[in-house]
């Protein structure tokens, strides 16, 4: 059963998915233009959100735990979704017909 209260904020998972695919937080507060910190705290709330920690920070980098691992590949899954649904309706609003990526 979909629960959206289960849901953390869009903003962690988006600063947490550029973080895994960078192994970085300072490459991933650059691709989001946000700061280091911000970036941080997102991640510190999903974090405690989720009640798992998702990196093991070593200095100047992070790096995935296993959970971090699995959630990183659903969450790039389904925001490649979000993506491909938005792309869909927005193409689908301009007149040009139903894209199926």
């Amino acid at each position: 059963m979909f629960r959206p209260t289960f849901l953390p904020p869009m903003a962690d998972l988006l600063a947490f998915e550029a973080a895994a695919r960078h192994a970085s937080i300072s490459r991933a507060a650059d691709e989001l233009n946000l700061t280091q910190s911000a970036v941080s705290r997102r991640i510190r709330e999903l974090e405690a959100h989720l009640g798992v920690a998702l990196f093991h920070r070593v200095r100047q980098r992070v790096v995935l735990t296993d959970a971090g691992r699995l959630y990183a590949a659903d969450v790039r899954t389904a925001l490649q979704q979000f993506s491909g649904a938005t792309q869909n309706i927005m193409a689908l609003a301009q007149g040009a017909g139903l894209l199926n990526l």
